[in-house]
């Protein structure tokens, strides 16, 4: 290639004349020479020389051509090179730029967007002012853009991370008008650039994302492996779940798993993740295909592939077996939050395989848990407190526990507040960290509480039932949030467990005890805990009781004195691989227990084996009678069990 380069530089004739140039000597002529030179040239320095030449003679073109030439082969040297390049050629350098300031007026859209692209390829403080002065130019000829300069210049800044808010709103404009005109990788490379920028995630742009998620969709076939990547990678980045666009990349991208490099299958898998796009098998294929070259990947694209299997519920027990021993293998290498972040991706799967891996970090990192920085300790903190593995990991949460007081008032206040419900969770409750966060939270205003996240305002609603009602006395004392943050808190945990559709299995017990006459309303909100449960269950009605239309107004404590009972109707998600219920649905029901509630559970395995009709009554009676247990699963005769007043209490999370 090279060769052929050089023979085409040697073809092209001497000039005569103004420039050496023979006639007829006019500018276009010129000009059209100029850039068969300047796109023959096999080396950047040729470039350069030819613009030490005739530089008079260079119209805004040439000047577009020489520096897109420049980076589009320097682009792929090393660093090492291309730093030898720059210092080399500075004066030269400097001069070619000089020329393009100076001409820049007379740049029209094609010369800017190409001059955008190329500095994007070979970041230098000189490109970066001359993009700077693009910025400025380019918004004025807005008409004169076509779909690939759109393209070209929106990726240029987006890559440089140059911010260019009139610039972007220019591109979405015109990208919307002439979006039928655009082709597959101008769509992608479109979406990319909004998504990278950040002016994607603005509602401003929902137009243009709306309207490159139905030309895409109609012309999925068109698209190439890379532009598949860089579409699903745009729309997930702005958290766009086109459910639509993302059932097409599916379909297309499921034939070329094979064909992707294992880094863009692990970002792939973690686009449908994002989105919580309804593509196991993808996300499945994608693992798997990834799964063997496991060596090749960094931490980042093992936690991205974990975490996305789990999310999309398309684990498969090899793959993640696979990945799990890889990052066994390399352990030493991985730092502390990379560790931190394998281990938070697998928490979601609730693996027996991956007790080993738990066991495996906290012997590693448990001697030096004082280098850890508060990111890698709440998270640390939180997978061994949701993955039912707080055993195996037991010696990094005693570590945790020891450094975490002395170290409370440096951490962010999430890493704070998820690392001390964790360790509650785990039923370690350290007086001095939780005096510490409880301190901190209520030293806030109230209107800065309120601007923190809907998630850490749960785990904080959490902390504070759990230092009501199951902290011992003697380890929470006065411990408590103040009313107007507590409330805070209690309207976050509403919000996030709004009550929703019930389940079929649901529906099917709802209508059992509407059959036995038994009165209760489904999606209930519990009065001062402010989680929701599956069934209420009102008790028989006395004379003096609330009429139904009124029990929305009974305080809990009556309900309880009127042995209140609570129906959950538990789906395999609520249950380890063991049996015993996952942590967060311990937690809820300990909770309510604790408050005074009881709390029945029907599984829906045991519940859909029973025929319907006089078996499954007969099981709800019994069951009403005696009580309910949230322990291990068993058969649905050993299913009704008396509740042993919470004491059942395993390791828990947040509901």
């Amino acid at each position: 290639m090279a060769a052929r380069a050089r023979f085409l530089w040697a073809r092209v004739h001497p000039w005569r004349g103004r420039c050496g140039m023979r006639a007829p000597a006019r500018a276009a002529s010129m000009g059209v020479q100029l850039n068969a030179r300047l796109m023959a040239a096999p080396e950047p320095e040729h470039v350069l020389e030819l613009h030490g030449a005739h530089a008079g003679c260079f119209d805004a073109v040439n000047l577009s051509t020489a520096w897109g030439r420049i980076s589009r082969v320097a682009a792929t040297w090393p660093a090492r090179r291309q730093a030898a390049f720059f210092d080399e050629h500075r004066d030269a350098l400097e001069r070619l730029h000089a020329s393009m300031h100076a001409r820049l007026r007379d740049f029209g859209a094609r010369e800017l967007a190409n001059t955008a692209y190329a500095c994007a390829c070979l970041p230098s403080d000189p490109a970066l002012a001359l993009m700077r002065s693009v910025r400025e130019r380019a918004p004025a000829l807005s008409a004169d853009f076509k779909p690939q300069e759109l393209a070209n210049i929106a990726w240029g800044f987006a890559k440089a991370g140059l911010r260019a808010p009139p610039l972007f709103e220019m591109v979405e404009r015109e990208s919307v008008r002439q979006l039928r005109n655009f082709k597959p990788i101008e769509l992608a490379s479109l979406a990319w650039a909004f998504a990278r920028d950040g002016t994607g995630k603005l509602s401003s742009s929902d137009a243009l994302f709306e309207g490159i998620a139905r030309e895409a969709e109609a012309r999925i076939d068109e698209f190439n492996v890379r532009s598949l990547f860089n579409l699903a990678w745009a729309f997930a980045a702005t958290r766009r779940a086109d459910e639509r666009l993302f059932d097409a990349i599916a379909l297309a991208a499921l034939p070329v798993c094979d064909s992707l490099p294992p880094q863009q299958l692990a970002v792939l898998a973690w686009a449908m993740g994002r989105v919580r796009a309804q593509q196991p098998r993808l996300v499945r294929a994608l693992a798997a295909a990834a799964a063997p070259h496991a060596s090749r990947l960094q931490p980042k694209h093992i936690v991205m592939l974990l975490w996305s299997a789990n999310r999309c519920g398309a684990a498969d027990a090899r793959v993640l077996r696979a990945l799990s021993c890889e990052v066994a293998r390399t352990a030493k290498t991985y730092s502390a939050l990379e560790l931190a972040l394998v281990l938070w991706a697998s928490a979601a799967s609730h693996a027996a395989d991956a007790a080993p891996l738990f066991a495996l970090v906290a012997r590693q990192l448990a001697p030096d848990v004082r280098a850890c920085e508060g990111r890698a300790l709440s998270l640390l903190a939180y997978a061994s407190a949701v993955s039912g593995h707080a055993r195996e990991a037991g010696p990094l949460l005693d570590a945790i526990e020891a450094e975490l007081p002395a170290r409370a008032h440096a951490l962010r206040l999430p890493d704070l507040v998820r690392t001390g419900w964790a360790l509650a969770v785990a039923r370690r409750y350290p007086p001095a960290l939780l005096d510490a966060i409880v301190s901190r939270v209520n030293a806030l205003p109230s209107t800065a509480l309120a601007c923190e996240s809907v998630q850490l305002r749960v785990q904080l609603h959490q902390i504070n039932l759990s230092l009501a009602l199951l902290v011992p006395a003697h380890l929470a004392g006065a411990l408590a949030l103040s009313p107007p943050h507590a409330a805070l808190c209690a309207d976050a945990l509403r919000h996030e467990t709004a009550p929703c559709a019930p389940s079929a299995p649901h529906l099917t017990v709802s209508a059992a005890l509407a059959q036995l006459r038994v009165e209760h309303e489904n999606e209930y909100v519990v009065p001062g805990l402010g989680c929701t449960v599956d069934i209420a269950v009102w008790p028989p009605t006395r004379r003096g009781a609330p009429r139904r239309a009124d029990r929305g107004a009974a305080s809990a404590a009556e309900r309880a004195g009127a042995s209140m009972m609570l129906v959950e109707v538990n789906g395999p998600h609520h249950y380890l691989p063991s049996g015993e219920l996952r942590p967060t649905s311990a937690l809820k029901h300990a909770q309510l227990r604790a408050a005074g509630w009881r709390v029945l559970v029907v599984c829906n395995d045991e519940w859909l084996a029973l025929p319907a009709g006089g078996p499954r009554l007969g099981f709800l009676r019994d069951l009403l009678r005696a009580g309910g247990h949230a322990g291990p699963r068993a058969g649905a005769a050993a299913v009704v069990r008396r509740a042993n007043d919470g004491a059942e209490l395993a390791a828990a999370v947040a509901c």
